[in-house]
């Protein structure tokens, strides 16, 4: 990560340590990248339930760098790029969009999570995770929507897409994809295109994925 932009500030990746944060939001951030670049090798996170009661898991460093490079292949993301960060970061959807942002040395805006960030966005994006609301409300908003348009890759996790979103985005020239995975995943294994050139309304897993059924 060559900077990163938080709170309205350009603080390059160095310089972090000395940065005072003025909200949870950007002091769990914060807080996550200085333990990252201390090397710190296991990081605790709550579950959503999907695959049973909510409970803390440990994941690795090592399954958070596998799971960020996938990623990065898949979407040929260049260290030339900046990344968005308008979600949460407590959780793995957040937090993977940093880990992502700092292995491949892009460039981060950070956003405080609301319902519509993009309103927010006075700075080009290549690179941006949404959750459903989020991508809602800026096809609804016309300022948000070019955005929304002029970011290159966009990925949307935390919940389903409505058949009614996928009509909007279907004709948009830019990559936004819906995402399969949870926080026992270390955030998405397979991406489903839903703007231009979408090939048909299945997920494809990324590359070292392998999926199965058991009994």
């Amino acid at each position: 990560m060559a900077w990163i932009k938080i709170e309205g500030q350009r603080i390059d990746l160095h310089d972090l340590q000395d940065f005072h944060p003025s909200s949870p939001n950007s002091e769990n951030i914060v807080e996550f990248i200085n333990s990252w670049l201390s090397g710190q090798q296991s990081f605790e996170f709550q579950t959503s339930g999907s695959t049973g009661k909510p409970k803390k898991i440990t994941i690795s460093r090592t399954q958070m760098e596998c799971s960020a490079n996938m990623t990065i292949k898949a979407l040929s993301l260049t260290s030339s790029d900046t990344a968005l960060l308008c979600m949460n970061p407590a959780f793995i959807g957040g937090k993977m969009m940093i880990v992502r942002s700092l292995i491949n040395q892009m460039n981060l805006v950070v956003i405080e999570p609301s319902s519509n960030p993009l309103k927010e966005l006075d700075e080009p994006v290549d690179y941006a995770a949404l959750v459903p609301l989020q991508l809602i409300n800026a096809i609804n908003n016309s300022d948000s929507f070019k955005k929304l348009k002029s970011i290159s890759n966009i990925i949307v996790g935390g919940g389903q897409v409505s058949e009614s979103v996928r009509q909007e985005v279907k004709s948009l020239d830019n990559h936004i994809y819906s995402t399969y995975g949870m926080t026992e995943t270390v955030s998405h294994i397979a991406l489903q295109l839903l703007s231009k050139h979408s090939d048909g309304n299945h997920f494809t897993a990324l590359d070292g994925v392998e999926i199965g059924t058991d009994e």
